[in-house]
């Protein structure tokens, strides 16, 4: 009966959790609060997993009388939780804001019979909007700096960052067209397909 109410506290700890991570997600989207994903999900994840490590207990001292046990239970839950989430960060807010297929399938989706020509969909989602939300999230990560004529600059974090993605794409064999610095003179060296 012990390991029973043990696995339960778990589970209603990682339940509060995930409601109230997906309940401030939610009206941080609503009011338009983030302006820029990737680092305020993993702080709002870190935030809420320390309050489950903290307050965790109280929540389930009906269920779990012994204090170490209990201790324990909060800390597996707060991990766990810190996990899970950032794993549901990474699939799904961070894929749908960044991917420009996803965003081409919703359009799709909400045509008329599910159907819009090239040049539709380019006025639906213009180039300078997508380029803007990247640039804004760089300059707001600290992964560039722009000057007053708009040249953009990596920081030193952004060079590093760079360099990482470029190493694992030559060390996986993944065709890119990341040292191609003129698309026009490279071929099909670009196409994943």
């Amino acid at each position: 009966m012990r390991i029973v109410k043990s696995i339960y506290a778990l589970v209603l700890l990682l339940a509060i959790g995930f409601i109230a991570y997906f309940g401030v997600q939610s009206l941080a989207y609503r009011t338009n609060y983030f302006g820029y994903l990737g680092a305020n999900l993993l702080v709002l994840s870190a935030i809420v997993a320390l309050l489950i490590g903290v307050l965790g207990g109280r929540a389930i001292l009906w269920l779990v009388s012994d204090g170490y046990e209990r201790t324990l239970l909060t800390l597996c839950a707060a991990i766990a939780f810190f996990g899970y989430i950032n794993v549901y960060n990474i699939v799904f807010p961070i894929s749908l804001e960044r991917s420009f297929s996803v965003r081409i399938m919703i359009n799709l989706a909400q045509a008329p019979s599910m159907t819009l020509s090239q040049e539709d969909l380019e006025k639906r989602q213009p180039a300078s909007r997508v380029y803007g939300l990247r640039y804004k999230e760089m300059l707001g990560s600290g992964l560039a700096t722009m000057n007053e004529q708009g040249y953009l600059t990596l920081t030193t974090k952004g060079w590093l960052i760079s360099q990482l993605y470029l190493g694992l794409a030559n060390v996986l064999g993944y065709k890119n067209d990341f040292s191609c610095p003129a698309m026009e003179n490279c071929g099909d060296r670009g196409n994943n397909e």
